[in-house]
């Protein structure tokens, strides 16, 4: 039993290290300790990445997905933690910031990538996520987005204007449905 534990032990440490090489070799700019669960990320690189110390990938079936256009700017702060079909994709700038958990099948996009009609122009804008934010599954995160620190996003939400800090939002489009949440110094969601 210790043998079975111990070989599984080396082969995740054999799996990290190898999640790193390919980080290097795609021109990462920064990176700190790496997990993954089951599957590598899929990364494309012709920007700049920046991955925080103790990031976290779960995807049993389907990976995450970390895109940085050329210009484009991708900074995920330490113990980030990414799901399963997870896809955040930056023309321009997307920030995440510490402790961040993104549910399965969230899609955060600075760019609407073409426009709405003949004259308008395509959409870019920053994403901005603040401190120990929890996103559920199936999110969509659309540009010039900003969410302060300490908020929930509901399962299926449509996140399209800000979000104050310390709010529960969810719905489509997202709303705040609960405010002023309260926690305790040195809260940090697990």
């Amino acid at each position: 039993m210790k043998l079975i534990t111990k070989a599984k032990q080396i082969r995740a440490k054999l799996r990290n290290r190898l999640l790193r090489m390919k980080m290097w070799t795609l021109g990462i700019d920064r990176m700190g300790s790496v997990a993954v669960s089951h599957r590598f990320p899929k990364l494309i690189n012709e920007g700049s990445m920046q991955i925080g110390d103790g990031f976290f990938s779960r995807a049993p079936i389907i990976a995450a997905q970390l895109i940085t256009a050329p210009g484009g700017r991708l900074k995920l702060g330490a113990h980030a933690t990414l799901n399963e079909g997870v896809i955040i994709a930056s023309t321009d700038l997307i920030e995440i910031g510490e402790h961040v958990k993104i549910g399965d099948f969230t899609t955060i996009h600075d760019s609407d990538y073409h426009p709405i009609d003949s004259v308008s122009a395509i959409r870019v804008s920053p994403i901005r996520i603040g401190r120990n934010v929890w996103i559920g599954r199936n999110v969509t995160i659309l540009p010039g987005v900003e969410i302060r620190d300490n908020s929930v996003i509901g399962a299926g939400a449509v996140v399209m204007r800000s979000v104050p800090k310390d709010t529960v939002a969810t719905g489509n489009p997202a709303r705040p449905v609960a405010r002023n949440l309260t926690f305790l110094p040195g809260f940090i969601r697990c």
